[in-house]
């Protein structure tokens, strides 16, 4: 078994305008998505759907469907994949809301030929970015903006990411370049182990608020940014690129 619970932080910093920076406790995991039927039977209180405190359910990932497999199938495109981890935040008692998750698409040695990357935004939308990986660690990328993600940014510039192994330990950067600079800058970090029915209740009881603070902290921090820092809101642009779509939850 491969999968992985990982304790760890993530952090934003926004450096223009103004500056502004955040960190906080997470509870994350990297799923070998071949795993999951065993997962779901050796791991007490980890399931697939409704019945366990913790479930990974493939209903609430990119168009919904009830297999990874089938809704990855025409996201990928390397012929070479034959393994999928999603790093991705479960669902713990009540859904959860996941601002980007990762499934790293993997060849029979284990190393990477493609990423996909699963953005969502508090708006209802969604969208896939799909990065080559060359073949190696860490995944370093570069792509364009397509996608409203936070009111206070424009829809223009390009992201520059760092992706590394989902191993024992994990790190993933992302920075949004605007104008030349970097006008936000975001990690997501951890120590990992191995999913077993100790290590996700010692974990729980380490960190059990986390999952239901996200969407809570997320609006905190706007309105620390719009009515105490007088950050300006961008109006959400309705879908337009191919890779955008309406979340159906």
């Amino acid at each position: 078994m491969n999968s992985r619970i990982y304790n760890g932080r993530v952090m934003h910093a926004r450096n223009h305008p103004i500056k502004h920076r955040f960190e906080y406790p997470i509870l994350f995991y990297a799923i070998d998505l071949d795993e999951l039927p065993a997962l779901a039977q050796n791991v007490k209180g980890f399931s697939t759907g409704p019945g366990s405190p913790v479930s990974l359910r493939s209903e609430d990932y990119l168009v919904g469907s009830n297999r990874f497999r089938d809704q990855l199938a025409p996201h990928f495109t390397h012929p070479k994949i034959e393994r999928i981890v999603l790093v991705t935040v479960a669902r713990f008692l009540l859904p959860t809301f996941n601002p980007v998750n990762f499934y790293y698409g993997l060849n029979a040695q284990g190393t990477p030929e493609q990423l996909l990357v699963e953005v969502n935004n508090t708006f209802k939308q969604k969208h896939i970015y799909l990065v080559n990986g060359d073949d190696t660690y860490p995944i370093e990328t570069q792509m364009e903006k397509q996608f409203h993600v936070s009111p206070f940014n424009q829809l223009q510039g390009h992201y520059r990411g760092s992706v590394s192994e989902p191993g024992d330990q994990i790190r993933i950067g992302i920075r949004l370049m605007q104008n030349n600079q970097c006008t936000l800058d975001t990690a997501l970090w951890g120590e990992g182990e191995l999913l077993t029915s100790q290590s996700l209740w010692r974990s729980l009881a380490r960190h059990p608020f986390t999952t239901a603070a996200t969407l809570p902290r997320i609006y905190w921090q706007a309105a620390q940014l719009h009515w105490r820092r007088g950050l300006q809101i961008h109006t959400t642009p309705p879908p337009a690129h191919p890779n955008t779509s309406w979340r159906k939850k």
